[in-house]
């Protein structure tokens, strides 16, 4: 054991040395074949160097996640892990259960048992029955179910389907694993900037962060599967008040020339401009096109929608610099927010409050919103810098801790959480092998 220690050490800093470059793909589901790069000779002489002078632990400790979660998500991976040989009892629900509905006296007390594992049930609750073989899916038991719903992202309805019985039946050591995946994820996110906007793509939230304060929240709608919106950092550099969307070319392509082949007024209805390229102003006559011609691979124009109460981008966008073209908007699609699950758009953030979103980014700004509702009143743009420019991170974390201390879990929207094949070769470096090989042949 004396030289396996040293072995560790290594590989974890061989692990660490490649996570800024290979942690974008490593968590997300990639897999890694080849050799993990030796860590620089400054790393290396600092581990043997904390090993000498009985430092090691405050050295181990600054390689952690500088992150507020991550202590707490290690702490709820130790208690996951102390139940980790316990069962869960299995919640079989072939049929839909609704609330205040009779089901089996043994199924309730399987999903008390279950509940109670996961921190939902309390020794002051009870059930109802209704007779010997049946209890009344209701009262405490189904505001279990709620409480366990609302820590999971689903919809608050108590209604035990297909979604809530998975997560029911999602045993501790798949929950350690999601929480040590998640846990890994907090290397890549910034954490040094109290000004910032974050958004978590599987909770569909945003939240605002002023002096490390949670000021702000909002629902959000974002990229469906097909057209994910990607993780990144920016900065929130602009608001514009009453946008024209210039429509990118795949959005083009996909959507709107299949409905052009059905519907010649489609673009007039949609407050459409044709303009010839994107250095040019000047609108086309779109009867002038041959739309025989224009296939998905080869619109040579740029489409453009006019501000107004059907633009795509609504009245507010929040302009993030990236290359992805990717940014914050308001919305006329306000009834999406109403959903628990939110990935409907192509790839932009759509904002359920931008109107109050603007309303405090102007103000950290020292901007009123107030002293722009001439723009606002006769839909015409305008650009809006700003002084104070907040970070804007994209991530994507599918478990976390929350202010009060209970685990939140949610779906793996994009399927990155799913387990790939993540053989990761590694080679002991030569010195380290010899010395276990002298070690070895002393012993015998």
């Amino acid at each position: 054991m004396i030289f396996l220690l040293p072995i560790l050490l290594y590989a974890l800093l061989r692990y660490l040395s490649v996570i800024p470059d290979k942690g974008m793909q490593w968590f997300f589901g990639a897999s890694h074949r080849t050799p993990l790069p030796a860590p620089s000779s400054q790393r290396r002489t600092a581990l043997f160097k904390a090993g000498l002078n009985g430092s090691l632990s405050p050295f181990l400790r600054q390689r952690r996640p500088q992150h507020p979660q991550y202590d707490a998500l290690v702490k709820q991976i130790v208690r996951l892990q102390e139940q980790a040989q316990s069962v869960w009892p299995t919640i079989h629900a072939e049929n839909v259960i609704y609330p205040d509905q009779a089901i089996a006296t043994t199924l309730a007390l399987n999903l008390v048992d279950n509940l109670g594992l996961q921190g939902f049930w309390g020794s002051s609750e009870r059930l109802e029955a209704i007779n010997g073989d049946t209890v009344r899916y209701g009262g405490d038991l189904l505001r279990a179910v709620e409480r366990f719903q609302q820590q999971h992202g689903l919809s608050i309805d108590g209604i035990i389907g297909p979604a809530t019985a998975k997560w029911l039946n999602l045993d501790p050591q798949a929950r350690v694993r999601l929480l040590a995946l998640n846990a890994e994820r907090l290397r890549l996110w910034p954490n040094d900037n109290p000004n910032r906007i974050v958004v978590n793509i599987p909770d569909y939230r945003m939240h605002v962060w002023h002096d490390d304060q949670n000021v702000f929240e909002s629902k959000v709608v974002v990229g469906r599967q097909s057209r994910r919106t990607p993780l990144f950092t920016s900065q929130l550099d602009s608001v514009v008040l009453n946008p024209s969307w210039n429509v990118p070319r795949s959005i083009v392509q996909k959507d709107i020339l299949p409905k052009l082949a059905d519907d010649q007024q489609y673009l007039s209805r949609n407050q459409y401009r044709i303009l010839p390229n994107w250095q040019s102003n000047i609108a086309i006559d779109p009867s002038t096109i041959n739309w025989q011609t224009v296939n998905d691979d080869g619109f040579p124009y740029r489409l453009q929608q006019a501000p107004g109460q059907g633009n795509a981008l609504g009245k507010y966008k929040f302009n993030t610099p990236n290359r992805n073209a990717i940014y914050l908007h308001d919305t006329p699609a306000q009834s999406l927010f109403s959903r628990s699950r939110r990935a409907f758009s192509s790839g932009c953030i759509r904002v359920e409050q931008a109107e109050q979103l603007a309303d405090l980014v102007l103000d950290l700004s020292g901007k009123q919103l107030s002293n722009y509702q001439g723009y606002l009143d006769k839909t015409q743009t305008k650009w809006v810098s700003l002084q104070t420019r907040l970070s804007v991170q994209i991530i994507y974390q599918t478990a976390w801790v929350t202010e009060d201390g209970k685990l939140a879990f949610r779906d793996d929207i994009y399927a990155y959480d799913s387990h790939a094949d993540r053989q990761i070769t590694t080679q002991e470096p030569s010195y380290l092998t010899q010395q276990r090989d002298i070690s070895s042949s002393r012993s015998q």
